[in-house]
């Protein structure tokens, strides 16, 4: 079994493109709705190994997580409706066009889930540097 320390030490020993895909890779994992508190530890490590140098050395996440189609296939309803407010879209859509407020609701929000998702990327928001509430490291 691996070490702690050596963990910490292989990661610190990684090239920057391994490195980056390390850190897309753990936000991807974050992604899929698994945030560090709730992880079991004891049968993920290496995760934990992660989360930690990556609180250690600052890193924003925000530039190694991208919203996409997959991501938000791991999404409810529900979930689909926490992400467009929380991130801003919301605001942005209705406001886009000279909108009423309450438009997005009537206009991406309603429906089958797979087809809000189609009308959410259609609209055309502009993601880069959203990051959301599960992807962030915490303590």
């Amino acid at each position: 079994m691996t070490s702690r320390s050596e963990k910490v030490s292989l990661l610190h020993s990684l090239d920057e493109s391994t490195l980056d895909m390390t850190i897309s890779a753990f936000a991807a994992t974050l992604a899929g709705g698994i945030a560090p508190e709730r992880i079991q530890y004891e049968e993920s490590d290496g995760l934990k190994t992660a989360h930690t140098i990556l609180k250690a050395e600052n890193v924003d996440m925000r530039s190694h997580f991208l919203v996409d189609e997959e991501y938000l296939q791991t999404l409810t309803v529900s979930g689909l409706k926490a992400l467009v407010t929380e991130s801003g879209f919301l605001a942005w859509y209705d406001a886009k066009d000279g909108k009423q407020t309450g438009h997005c609701e009537k206009e991406i929000l309603k429906g089958k889930r797979d087809d809000q998702i189609k009308a959410i990327f259609k609209a055309g928001f502009d993601w880069r540097g959203y990051l959301p509430v599960e992807a962030q490291l915490r303590d």
